[in-house]
């Protein structure tokens, strides 16, 4: 699907993946274009791991802030493991 991906995927020890690019003027103006960017970019990097047996560590601001906005402060890191 992506060769590059692939091989850059097979150079490191843990892949790192955001959950979504999240750009508010850019999902208002074209909708379907980052929804697509989103999910296939997360497609690649998921796939390229699996592939390579590697280990994904999935990263999502969006937790931060939503937590943030609850709890009335940052909590930088979220103690769930996802296999």
């Amino acid at each position: 699907m992506y060769p590059v991906l692939y091989e850059l995927v097979d150079e490191c020890d843990v892949v790192v993946s955001p959950c979504a690019a999240v750009e508010f003027v850019s999902l208002l103006k074209a909708p379907v274009r980052t929804i697509e960017t989103n999910v296939r970019g997360k497609e690649g990097r998921l796939q390229a791991s699996w592939k390579k047996k590697k280990i994904v560590v999935r990263a999502s601001p969006v937790e931060v802030y939503r937590k943030k906005r609850q709890q009335g402060g940052y909590p930088f890191a979220k103690k769930t493991m996802t296999y």
